[in-house]
């Protein structure tokens, strides 16, 4: 029988600092958001770095916003931090797509999600989370600040070409668009007539991917 995901990753970690509360990672009273990418547990497969290939066919995966990096669900009070340095890549299953988390170019840590992959220019997109404790004030007169600790997340893309020039856009805007123009002019072409779609940034940078490998 073929070793899944799971069982491969119980194996080569060790160490019990490694192993955490399901409850510390998931939702919990009197805190808005959460450091987990997903909603819930998803399936996937997992592509080692020496070539071997680990599916995960249980709801058993997600992975940590905070901390960037892959989690695996082990029973229902404790999941495993996964050892990133022995992934390539991963693949989750998200609603009815599969979507395939890639090493930033250059970077052999940082993880991201592989918005568009074009045999000139490439999207990455990448979701961090921070958190951050409650901030309520009441000062009388007014009120500021929230009342609840958070998990406040930030999305940034990274557009790669083929020749190794780089952006990173969040907002899509001008002051963006003006440090990225001498570096990838197309790009600052793109958004001159287009506008981040706040409904929907992935469709935008979808496009401006499609746009860039004409």
């Amino acid at each position: 029988m073929q070793q899944t995901f799971s069982q491969y990753a119980q194996t080569i970690t060790t160490e019990p600092n490694r192993m955490a509360y399901f409850n510390s990672l998931n939702r919990t009273e009197g805190v808005e958001g959460s450091p987990l990418l997903l909603p819930s547990w998803t399936s996937g497969k997992v592509f080692l770095i020496y070539g071997g290939v680990k599916e995960e066919p249980t709801e058993a995966l997600n992975y940590n916003k905070v901390e960037k990096g892959l989690l695996v669900k082990i029973s229902d009070n404790q999941v495993l931090n996964v050892d990133m340095g022995q992934i390539d890549h991963f693949v989750l299953k998200i609603g009815d797509s599969d979507v395939i988390f890639r090493h930033l170019p250059g970077q052999t840590q940082s993880f991201a999600e592989e918005v568009y992959a074009g045999p000139k220019y490439s999207v990455y997109k990448m979701v961090s989370s921070k958190f951050v404790k409650s901030d309520y004030q009441n000062k009388g007169l007014y009120e500021s600040g929230s009342k609840l600790d958070r998990y406040v997340d930030a999305t940034t893309y990274y557009v790669f070409s083929g020749d190794g020039k780089s952006a990173t856009i969040v907002k899509g805007d001008r002051k963006e668009m003006k440090k990225i123009k001498e570096e990838m002019p197309l790009v600052a072409s793109f958004f001159e007539k287009n506008v981040m779609d706040t409904s929907s940034p992935d469709k935008t940078m979808k496009d401006l991917a499609l746009f860039l490998n004409k």
